[in-house]
């Protein structure tokens, strides 16, 4: 599995939220995917996570709190 970093995650958010506009997809789900690109655009560049479950665990562990 690629490690992904933050801009990556970005652009692919970005280009989902492209291509379902184009494709005359849901107008709220677009815009949803492209406020969350910019959002994760706007935080430092860093890896996502190196594994999945490293990654996962972090992410509930935030979420706990």
């Amino acid at each position: 599995m690629p490690v992904l970093d933050t801009r990556a995650v970005a652009g692919l958010l970005r280009e989902y939220a492209q291509r379902t506009a184009l494709r005359g997809g849901n107008p709220y789900r677009a815009r949803a995917y492209s406020r969350a690109a910019d959002s994760l655009a706007a935080l430092p560049t860093r890896s996502m996570c190196s594994s999945p479950r490293t990654g996962l665990s972090r992410f509930r562990a935030s979420a706990r709190l």
